[in-house]
């Protein structure tokens, strides 16, 4: 592990060999720190990275509706409520326990509100990936050209969609975190990290299946071990990991009757019953081809590269190439739907193969370039100028819709809030709200809520069956709101039935964005309304 090029002692025949038969663009580069001007750039480089990542923060303030479901659970932990969505039922909503927990500690602790204490975490953490992604680079050997890591990774437009308040930097702190320490075989160290994963998301067991297939490698090429080693490197890493993970899987089968969480089973079979785009399908569309220019996406090229490279290597292993095949695999096996902020475990190790690939192909040319530097470095450096161009085209049209005054791109995340915003001035505490987004909603109402797609509000098999007029009909809400076109695919029949009790609330904010959003009153539950108040 302490190697530092492909280079053996006179009598390694084998390894020697086996070098030799490597493909001579892809060789074991030398592991040095930067020094000099290398370091000064990738100094640069991060700073700069970091001033935009806090740019878009700026520019892009809204929080995925999804995100408000965990920050609901987290305000009523800090107030003393629970670990529940609405109050007195004990549903896992939340599948990141660990990352609710610190926005509850943050709200407790400094009294922010959660959605603030979760934009300062998500710049934390995405720092920190920049910098375990950096010195993966430079440890690999390719720490001339670290400095590109963070501008690749801050550049790519989808990053700033990526995580939208949702836990996934967090995740995939624990996770590079943990494949350094697998990598430098501090076992203790991984074992402890990658509980974090799991306690951050339950896709943390990804990791997990690596380690294991990495320990019991490193079992079977030590077969002859001492009592004191086999405790250091397998019982003890073991035995802190279930100390960390096994906690609360007792408490949230106690609490919840289930220590998973609900939202796995939905987000499964959202695929087949919402027909919506399978991961695998819309990570390879959004990877691969660039839909404004028409054109595949040029870090294509040194992403194979890299991604050949890293495979081949024998002594500094960090697992990227395994890490993603891994991820990809379950979650097209298991068919879960695209999401954006499922992106990011893969986009993440993206950003090490291709700066790893442009290395690569910066060593070939100067070892077959008979002219001077200038020319050694033209086709690496081309290469690297044309994908950040490429990754910048979108951005002059982000920044313009951004700075337009109906809040775009996410007028929808607006007006939720302001529907949110207005129930909670307008419906009495213990109404009942039915909705298909309910995060942003549920936060910003304080209502109770019927979740009309069974997320975080438990329906039988009889009400999964019902259309969504149907079940607001069934379980008498106070309140809806639906996207009118949604409303307008409802069968006539049940529509009809549905507008002898339903009414439109007279007061309600006009809310026009690429479909009319509709709130609707019961007509008989004037008991449930209150004058407007300050929300």
């Amino acid at each position: 592990m302490t190697g530092d090029s492909i280079a053996c002692p006179q009598g390694c025949g084998a390894r020697a060999g086996d070098a030799a038969r490597q493909s001579p663009m892809i060789q074991q580069p030398v592991a040095r720190f930067p020094q000099g001007r290398a370091l000064l750039a990738s100094f640069a480089a991060m700073v700069a990275a970091l001033v935009f990542l806090a740019w878009q923060a700026a520019v892009f303030p809204q929080i995925n509706d999804d995100a408000h479901i965990t920050f609901r659970v987290a305000r009523h932990l800090a107030d003393g409520r629970g670990l529940v969505f609405n109050p007195a039922e004990r549903r896992q909503v939340s599948s990141t326990p660990l990352y609710c927990l610190l926005l509850a500690g943050t709200r407790r602790a400094v009294g922010a509100e959660v959605p603030q204490a979760a934009r300062f975490w998500e710049f934390v953490f995405l720092a920190a990936c920049l910098f375990l992604l950096w010195w993966m680079v430079v440890r690999l050997g390719y720490g001339h050209w670290a400095w590109l890591v963070p501008l690749l990774a801050a550049t790519e437009p989808v990053a700033v969609f990526l995580s939208r308040g949702m836990e996934s930097a967090m995740f995939m702190m624990f996770v590079l975190a943990a494949l350094i320490a697998l990598e430098r075989r501090r076992a203790v160290w991984a074992s402890a990290l990658l509980a974090g994963a799991v306690l951050t998301r339950l896709d943390g067991l990804i990791a997990c299946t690596l380690a294991g297939a990495i320990s019991a490698h490193q079992m079977w090429l030590q077969r002859k071990t001492t009592l004191q080693e086999w405790w250091k490197t397998r019982l003890l890493p073991a035995a802190v990991f279930a100390a960390l993970v096994l906690p609360w899987f007792a408490f949230a089968t106690v609490y919840f009757g289930n220590p998973f969480p609900v939202t796995i089973r939905h987000k499964m079979a959202q695929t087949q019953t919402l027909g919506l785009t399978p991961f695998v399908i819309g990570f390879l569309r959004d990877f691969v081809w660039d839909p404004r220019l028409g054109v595949p996406y040029l870090r294509i090229i040194p992403f194979l590269i890299g991604t050949a490279a890293l495979a081949v290597k024998e002594k500094r292993r960090f697992f990227l190439v395994e890490w993603s095949a891994l991820y990809l695999g379950v979650y097209t096996v298991a068919k879960m739907p695209f999401y954006l902020w499922y992106q990011l475990p893969l986009y993440v190790p993206a950003v090490a193969l291709i700066v790893a690939g442009v290395a690569e192909i910066e060593r070939w040319v100067r070892e077959r370039s008979k002219g001077d530097s200038f020319a050694k470095r033209t086709l690496p450096i081309a290469l690297m100028l044309i994908i950040l161009a490429q990754a910048a085209v979108p951005w002059p049209s982000l920044i313009w819709t951004a700075m337009q005054p109906d809040d775009s791109p996410h007028r929808d995340v607006k007006h939720y809030k302001a529907i949110g915003r207005f129930l909670a001035g307008y419906a009495q505490p213990d109404a009942v709200v039915a909705s298909l987004e309910v995060g942003l909603i549920a936060y910003y109402s304080n209502c109770r809520i019927l979740d009309l797609t069974g997320l975080t509000t438990q329906l039988s098999e009889a009400e999964r069956r019902m259309n969504p007029l149907e079940l607001v009909l069934s379980r008498q809400a106070d309140f809806v709101v639906m996207e009118k076109w949604i409303y307008d695919r409802q069968p006539s029949d049940v529509r009809a039935r549905f507008e002898k009790e339903y009414g439109p609330v007279a007061r309600a904010p006009v809310l026009d964005f690429s479909h009319e959003v509709l709130l609707l009153e019961r007509r008989d539950s004037a008991r449930r309304s209150q004058p407007p108040r300050a929300s």
